[in-house]
């Protein structure tokens, strides 16, 4: 059986429904009009003539009980995105995630809601967990963990797509996702709330004004699960929904026309994501005049492409590729732009998903090597981006990601952050960098110190630099912080060409609260912080409680004179 409103006309539908019908192992014994037992049987129920109203069903409709009585799932009138509920007439199957709502299974942007995607790779080779999950058993079994941590999406991947990965064809990435999607299907999460009850977690809004829009409060999802299939192939696509999948993830951003065919003529969310090239040479020196321009510009293309097709606004997932065909830096950028990305594409009716699970950018930042160890950090991210805006996040480690989401309810935390600079308007650059901090998602400036003209410190043959503290409280965590601030300095065009040496900004975290941190890529408190008259003294003005050292034990950037305020 399936529904359908036909965009082009009543016979897109129809060839839709027949071509599905004619996979393999859907089409049963028996000819003419009552062919027989079958595994599926697809016919055209109802469907909306040129004046896009419905038209009067089929005359064969009113003999079939399943077109007459469907059952709750039933959409009365017909979809007006161009899917397809596949029902099968012969034995009872499980329901399929995401059948309770044809329309979308997403239900953030009207309640904001934030959604735990799972990673489940049935791959020798991945980046992290190559051959961990491997075995159809190992894979079920993990993925139901994830559940149990929180996750309401599983997405299941064949192919590894870390960068130089070597392509598999559509046939053994199939023979691997398959077995895994139908041994989940007859779990008991499937079709039914994950859990034992809603996790409930919740981002307090600031109530002072400086809340950037794009954040809004949001909770876990209590959704039925729902089964992704992270593939660029059609066939396996077409294989992982037939036997279940109500996420097609597609990290070429459907590129591919017989994808985006498949999509308009199912009932699937389709996650959209930028990538440059291909996973084997995506990072074979990608360049980009802006990177946070062309990502959306490209993202937007090809939401237009699936919307073309039939496939509405909110079925259409936007990713912006965080790690794929991108630089440290370009991760950043994206980074820092996330909360006015999101907005726009919500505005558009698009949903918004980021996985930055044990991206190597983050072991950059934090100078840790070994993606297994990089678990917290990334969820610590992943919980500022879901801040920012982001619907769905991705991730290797769904309870560590849950349990950041948490944190972020907790009471803002202090933090203090040196800015400094000594190329160009400095004074004008510590202004700009002000003013970006005010964008950061769940975090607000409390207070500005006076800048101060400082001899340069350790390199001296420099400009002076102009410097100041600022106060800010957030609800974020130290290293999600810590990467927002890393994101200003590359926005701002810092380069880094020598030690201690010139620079358009230098953004520091100082404090966060008194928290002892020790990563090889950042250590709290700062570990010169008290050496430095171009911080104490700053900080002496906005943070009177601190211990602080006495002036004349200030060896380094001694004051040269007060400057005029920020704002």
């Amino acid at each position: 059986m399936s529904g359908s409103h036909c965009q082009g006309g009543e016979s897109k539908g129809w060839d839709t429904g027949q071509n599905l019908e004619l996979e393999p192992g859907l089409r049963g014994g028996g000819t003419g009009q009552n062919p027989g037992p079958r595994v599926a049987k697809l016919a055209l129920c109802s469907a909306p003539g040129p004046d896009r109203h419905p038209q009067p069903p089929a005359p064969e409709v009113a003999k079939m009980e399943l077109c007459s009585a469907p059952g709750p799932d039933w959409h009365p009138q017909p979809s007006a995105s161009g899917m397809q509920h596949l029902t099968d007439t012969h034995t009872p199957q499980p329901p399929v995630p995401g059948s309770q709502n044809l329309t979308s299974i997403f239900s953030s942007q009207s309640s904001g809601v934030v959604r735990v995607m799972g990673i489940v790779n049935v791959t020798p080779d991945s980046f992290s967990d190559g051959g961990h999950y491997a075995t159809t058993e190992r894979a079920v079994a993990h993925a139901l963990e994830m559940v149990d941590a929180g996750a309401s999406i599983i997405d299941i991947g064949g192919e590894s797509t870390r960068p130089g990965a070597e392509p598999v064809s559509a046939a053994v990435e199939t023979a691997r996702v398959v077995p895994v999607i139908e041994k989940l299907q007859g779990q008991e999460f499937v079709g039914t709330p994950f859990g034992r009850s809603p996790i409930g977690v919740r981002l307090a809004a600031r109530t002072d004004g400086q809340q950037p829009a794009a954040v809004r409060r949001k909770a876990v999802s209590a959704n039925p699960v729902t089964i992704s299939i992270d593939t660029y192939h059609p066939e396996v696509a077409k294989s992982a929904y037939l036997a279940g999948a109500r996420m097609l993830n597609d990290i070429s951003g459907f590129r591919d026309s017989a994808l985006i065919a498949l999509a308009a003529g199912t009932v699937a969310d389709c996650v959209v994501m930028h990538m440059r090239d291909n996973p084997r040479h995506m990072q074979d020196d990608p360049h980009y005049d802006d990177v946070v321009v062309e990502v959306n510009d490209w993202l937007l293309e090809r939401a237009a492409a699936l919307e073309a097709a039939g496939v509405a606004p909110g079925r259409i997932v936007l990713d912006p590729g965080f790690g794929f065909g991108k630089t440290g830096g370009h991760n950043l950028q994206l980074l820092a732009a996330m909360p006015r990305l999101c907005t726009d594409w919500h505005a558009r009716g698009y949903q918004v998903l980021v996985g930055v699970s044990r991206k190597r950018f983050i072991g950059d930042l934090f100078g840790i090597e070994e993606p297994l160890n990089r678990d917290e950090m990334s969820a610590d991210i992943a919980a500022a981006l879901a801040a920012a805006g982001a619907d769905i996040v991705r991730v290797h480690n769904v309870a560590a990601t849950v349990a950041a989401l948490a944190r972020q309810d907790q009471p803002p935390r202090d933090a203090y952050i040196a800015l400094g600079s000594n190329q160009g308007d400095a004074w004008a650059h510590l202004q700009r960098a002000t003013d970006l901090l005010r964008t950061i998602p769940l975090t607000g400036v409390d207070a500005l110190a006076t800048p101060v003209l400082t001899e340069p410190a350790y390199d001296e043959d420099q400009p002076p630099f102009a410097n100041t503290v600022v106060r800010v409280s957030t609800q974020l965590s130290a290293c999600a912080l810590f990467a927002f601030l890393q994101a200003i300095e590359v926005q701002m065009g810092r380069v880094k060409t020598r030690v201690n040496g010139p620079r358009v900004i230098d953004v520091d975290l100082l404090d966060y609260e008194g928290l002892a941190l020790r990563l090889p890529g950042l250590t709290l408190p700062h570990p010169r912080l008290e050496e430095r008259a171009f911080v104490v003294e700053p900080l002496r003005e906005i943070a009177p409680q601190l211990p602080l050292p006495s002036s004349d034990l200030l060896p380094y950037g001694r004051i040269i004179r007060r400057l005029d305020r920020l704002q």
